[in-house]
């Protein structure tokens, strides 16, 4: 038995998830850019974990390179040179959540769970759906927050929500317009018309009361991409952005 040859195979393989918020994978062109003790390396291989000092290496102790910020912008880079990443051992400063994008669905053909003052979150037939996700607060606390709609009994394609935290315990529900909800028209084909009267697509909680001595939090809802088509009640996705840190 003899080898023939060893060659190297750059062809896409399939990404799959795994339990390492470090393991990184290239889709299409492309490799990790490595410094071998002052050499650079290439390698489409992306299994990472932190080693002692906090850079982020490979299994060979090789350190991933990475373009700098930009006076510590998230979003500019300093594309001319590289770096070693090297992530803080230490606990940073947590960020309150500011902002949650969501896609959803409301059933066009529901039936109104009954009228707007009768709403109460701990009896679910006064009202028609819910649905719950995590934010933080500015001590990284998590709270619960949990909206509920409500479709109008008389104004055809018309929904009403509330935003509570903390299963109601500790939200005072203001919105920009002093409202304890908020009302989202859609037009005839299903795509969202106006929020609270006004051709925008989000609303801001202010003064989400927490219980444990942490700042009240503002939180702005999008509600861009919610629908109302005639199918059943759907949460596609849920996006949660931190309050930016100052620099």
């Amino acid at each position: 038995m003899r080898l023939a040859s060893v060659a190297q195979q750059f062809a896409q393989g399939n990404i799959e998830f795994t339990n390492n918020n470090l393991d990184l994978a290239t889709n299409g062109e492309g490799f990790f850019v490595l410094n071998d003790n002052g050499s650079r390396v290439y390698s489409r291989a992306g299994a990472f974990s932190i080693d002692r000092d906090g850079y982020v290496v490979n299994s060979n102790g090789q350190q991933l390179q990475v373009f700098t910020p930009i006076g510590g912008s998230s979003t500019a880079f300093n594309t001319g040179s590289l770096a070693d990443l090297q992530i803080s051992l230490t606990e940073g400063a947590p960020n309150p959540t500011s902002s949650v994008e969501m896609a959803m669905n409301m059933d066009a053909s529901s039936t109104s769970a009954g009228a707007i003052a009768a709403f109460n979150p701990a009896v679910p037939s006064s009202y028609n759906y819910s649905t719950s996700y995590t934010i933080y607060d500015s001590l990284g606390s998590q709270h619960t927050s949990t909206m509920y709609f409500l479709k109008d009994s008389a104004a055809a394609n018309t929904w009403h929500t509330w935003l509570y935290a903390d299963n109601g315990t500790a939200s005072t529900n203001v919105t920009d317009g002093g409202n304890a909800y908020s009302t989202l028209v859609f037009n005839n084909n299903g795509s969202l018309a106006t929020v609270n009267g006004a051709a925008a697509t989000s609303v801001t909680y202010d003064a989400l009361a927490m219980t444990n001595g942490a700042a009240n939090v503002t939180l702005t809802q999008d509600y861009a991409d919610v629908t109302q088509f005639g199918g059943d009640f759907a949460v596609n996705s849920l996006f949660r952005m931190a309050m930016p840190q100052a620099v």
